[in-house]
């Protein structure tokens, strides 16, 4: 391990988070349309539209002569503001209701009425808004009668003048559907930007060669592109009636083809493999926690190694969950072929349980029969006997082990091997899982010859500078014999 924090620091890369975002615009472009359509077809259909009128009052006291000065000026600033007090007061709001025969208390109504009196005027603004234009029209002309034939008396003041009655609207006021329309638009573009945002900072996962870099210190030996096709081999197959092989010891194994991305991929995993050098020749393969490809990769880099001219032979010693027999279609029969659980159990000879295939140069020893054990088993001699001698006799051994993160088994088996190759599927397997991992197979002894990043999405953002023409994949070269466990998010 080359470095390891000491303190849990997370650090938030906004090129990166920026490239995320951009990577979602359809996502983003949806949801503005969706928020600004939803919005405001709420403000057209569930909103009631409102209308105000307005009358306007000039407020100032004339002198005994008739003649408006500067005193009686000043005097009608004064009660303009005392209108504009008063005006709201129950007495008056009584008055209101009593002459238009509304059902509704002094409270209520005072909402319907704003009051301005503009920056150094003596002109008192009555507005009233109602989502009937006429009741509009009328609240507002009805409170400037009151406030011309009552709030003199009682004020002892002259009677202001009514300088602009009030008018039947012709338009609404509100909801501006534009202004609903865009403030729709920003609201669904800001929760999708939020819930992706949060996504990002809540993912502990592996996406990219880079973040396996960043966060590990290691350069994948393969980026493998995520493929329908591949996918489907992920299910079982339906078997075949294939040809039956006189020869005793003989397997038929059915590797479909590759989709050409995929393949170029484990074409350059073999190639890595073949110059991690003459004594790694015991390669373990294995995973952090199931379903990341780890037995798929594992059969196809044995049989490019075999189509290379490399006698190779693949050990199943996935004896708790094995799923070669199902999903390459091996033809074989459970309860007569000797397999690797044989061999451990005491029940077979080592030649009783290597078998020859359908592919050159390619051996197998399967697992023909599923423990529910199988620790005490791998922990005996006669295990690390077979992996020596088959190291001995066939140029790479290719060993395809439990994933790390499920039993102890993976570790077991990587303390006897030269080298070990550990699969992460991009966007599943958590950063703290690798780390566990990586931790495992360094204790173990056992040299990491480097990580395959599998099911990755080549078309995202973070791989246009790894270019491989139209695929658009990134290789890495480093073998990584040792990692930083960071605990970071740039």
């Amino acid at each position: 391990m080359n470095e390891e924090l000491t303190n849990d620091e997370v650090e938030i890369d906004l090129v990166d988070l920026g490239n995320v975002l951009l990577d979602k615009w359809r996502y983003l472009l949806i949801s503005l349309i969706a928020g600004a359509v939803l919005l405001g077809a709420y403000s057209l259909f569930f909103i009631a539209p409102t209308y105000e009128s307005t009358a306007k009052l000039y407020v100032v006291s004339a002198s005994d002569d008739s003649v408006v000065n500067l005193s009686d000026l000043n005097l009608g600033t004064s009660l303009t503001a005392d209108y504009e007090q008063l005006m709201l007061s129950y007495p008056v709001l009584n008055r209101v209701i009593d002459r238009l025969n509304l059902d509704s208390t002094s409270d209520e109504l005072a909402k319907a009425f704003s009051l301005n009196n503009p920056s150094d005027t003596r002109i008192l603004e009555i507005t009233a808004t109602s989502t009937d234009p006429q009741m509009a029209m009328d609240l507002a002309e009805t409170m400037a009668e009151e406030a011309i034939d009552y709030l003199p008396d009682t004020m002892s003041t002259l009677a202001p003048n009514l300088a602009q009655p009030a008018k039947l609207p012709e338009s609404k006021v509100a909801p501006s559907y534009t202004k609903f329309t865009i403030i729709g638009a920003l609201l669904g573009l800001l929760i999708c930007a939020a819930f992706f945002i949060v996504k990002y900072l809540m993912d502990d996962t592996i996406h990219t060669a880079d973040d396996m870099e960043k966060y590990f210190g290691l350069v994948p030996l393969t980026t493998i592109p995520d493929s329908d096709q591949v996918i489907d081999l992920a299910a079982p197959q339906t078997r075949q009636k294939e040809r039956s092989y006189e020869i005793m010891n003989q397997l038929n194994v059915n590797l479909p083809e590759l989709p050409y991305a995929v393949s170029e991929a484990m074409n350059r995993l073999r190639i890595n493999i073949k110059f991690c050098g003459k004594n790694t020749r015991k390669i373990l393969l294995t995973s952090c926690q199931p379903n990341e490809g780890k037995s798929t990769i594992s059969s196809y880099l044995w049989k490019m190694l075999a189509e290379a001219g490399f006698p190779t032979v693949l050990v199943d010693v996935d004896l708790r969950k094995s799923v070669m027999k199902t999903r390459f279609q091996m033809d074989y029969d459970d309860d007569t072929t000797m397999g690797l659980n044989h061999y451990l159990s005491g029940m077979a000879e080592y030649e009783d349980v290597i078998y020859s295939t359908n592919i050159p140069n390619g051996y197998m020893v399967p697992c023909t029969q599923l423990l529910e054990n199988p620790s005490a088993l791998l922990e005996d001699v006669r295990f690390k006997e077979l992996l020596n001698t088959l190291s001995e006799n066939y140029r790479f051994v290719i060993i395809d082990s439990p994933p790390l993160g499920s039993v102890s088994d993976g570790a077991l088996i990587a303390s006897l091997c030269d080298g070990a190759v550990l699969v992460v599927r991009a966007g599943t397997t958590p950063r703290t899982l690798i780390k566990q991992s990586l931790y495992e197979i360094q204790q173990s002894g056992c040299k990491l010859l480097g990580t395959v990043l599998n099911r990755a999405d080549v078309k995202g953002r973070a791989y246009g500078k790894y270019g491989y023409g139209k695929y658009g994949y990134g290789y890495g070269y480093g073998y990584g014999y040792g990692f930083e466990a960071e605990n970071k998010k740039k």
